[in-house]
């Protein structure tokens, strides 16, 4: 038996599974499908993005937004306008569709389509045209227009979705699709150990999908007061809100909170927590082969063994890394940790296609131990 194989034994995933992530996601991974109803008088479109990471600047050229439908493709919006996703946070949206007519019906995809001019920018780097994997992007989802008010909003996580490709930028979305009306949050306030806020940390929600391991479905920073807020967590779905700091040269150990269920009348919960900071750290890096072509991005996971959440020990993602490319050699690295700690990595490759769809493949390493003051080698071979 293959060590890939045994993994995915390991962590509960079958073919079934990855059917339905597969149908269910767009861009890279959340794997949540978001059932909408609606008026037909009463749809929109709306774009947010999220965290930066390292990523300056994301202006986002959208040429067209279709819907396919009872009477197929049928097109909700031309906006042929940019929209910079890293400052589509915090309850900013751009809309780029607004009280259309859709008729009755059942409703199977969303497809985007890409305009000129995309641009992005690294911290520390100079504003860069963005190429792009594919020209359209297609997430299937399901939304039936009968009665109610439906906002479907695009979640593009721009931190994510940009692969610097030596010298070069390429956009390869991490994105899904939610319906803001049928959507919860959780937010609070994360702080050291002397009750002073953590300001710049990334949090996150994630959840479990079909295939065991976690996944992210949203991103946020905190504020110079500690405060965040992950918004767009679709009904029904089981979310943890996930924090690793890294912030102000410190690193603390992560937390978690306990699993929190969105629903119609209890729509919100919040999760304060303090942290304490590590001094004996370690790092892991390695290579991906071989690198990715016009039309793949890559991206790698770091998933730490065990932490507390409402009591019960799970597995969270505290760590991305996309594949960065130089010259010959695609790289991935995950510099500060906390030593001792039971870690394992996931790497993800996905393949679009000229209509907009997409194929996901992934990898993974055992369980391992990081050292103090050691670097864990690893690399990955799709």
């Amino acid at each position: 038996m293959s060590d890939d194989l045994m993994n995915y034994l390991r962590r509960g995933i079958t073919g079934t599974a990855f059917s339905l992530l597969a149908a269910c996601s767009g861009g890279g991974g959340s794997g949540v499908g978001t059932s909408f109803t609606g008026t037909q008088s009463n749809c929109s479109v709306h774009l947010v993005g999220g965290p930066g990471d390292g990523v300056q600047s994301l202006s986002l050229a959208i040429q067209k937004v279709e819907v396919n439908g009872p009477s197929g493709w049928v097109t909700v919006a031309s906006p042929n306008a940019a929209y910079s996703l890293p400052t589509l946070v915090d309850g900013s949206s751009g809309t780029l569709a607004a009280n259309f007519n859709l008729a009755a019906g059942a409703y199977t995809a969303l497809r985007l389509t890409l305009g000129q001019g995309s641009t992005a920018q690294l911290i520390g780097g100079n504003t860069l045209p963005l190429t792009s994997v594919a020209p359209v992007f297609l997430i299937p989802c399901s939304f039936a227009v009968s009665t109610n008010v439906v906002d479907i909003t695009m979640v593009i996580d721009p931190g994510r979705s940009v692969q610097p490709r030596g010298g070069t930028l390429r956009f390869a979305p991490e994105w899904r699709v939610v319906d803001r009306n049928s959507s919860g949050t959780i937010s609070g306030k994360l702080t050291d150990g002397a009750g002073l806020p953590l300001a710049g940390a990334l949090v996150t929600a994630q959840y479990f999908p079909a295939f065991g391991d976690p996944a992210i479905l949203r991103r946020a920073l905190t504020h110079a007061d500690g405060s965040y807020q992950l918004d767009l967590l679709p009904f029904g779905t089981a979310c943890y809100a996930v924090c690793f700091p890294q912030v102000s040269g410190k690193v603390f150990d992560p937390k978690a909170s306990a699993p929190f269920t969105p629903q119609a009348g209890a729509a919100s919960a919040t999760f304060n927590t303090a942290f304490s900071s590590r001094t004996d750290l370690s790092s892991t890096s390695g290579t991906v082969a071989p690198i990715t072509n016009a039309v793949q991005g890559d991206e790698v996971y770091l998933v730490f063994g065990s932490i507390l959440a409402g009591g019960v020990s799970e597995s969270f993602i505290i760590g991305t890394s996309p594949g960065v490319l130089a010259g010959n050699v695609e790289t991935w690295a995950f510099p500060r940790l906390p030593a001792g700690s039971t870690y394992h990595l996931r790497a993800t490759r996905r393949t679009w296609a000229a209509d907009g769809t997409s194929t996901l493949t992934r990898k993974f390493s055992d369980d391992y131990g990081f050292l103090a003051n050691f670097n864990f080698s690893y690399d990955f071979s799709f």
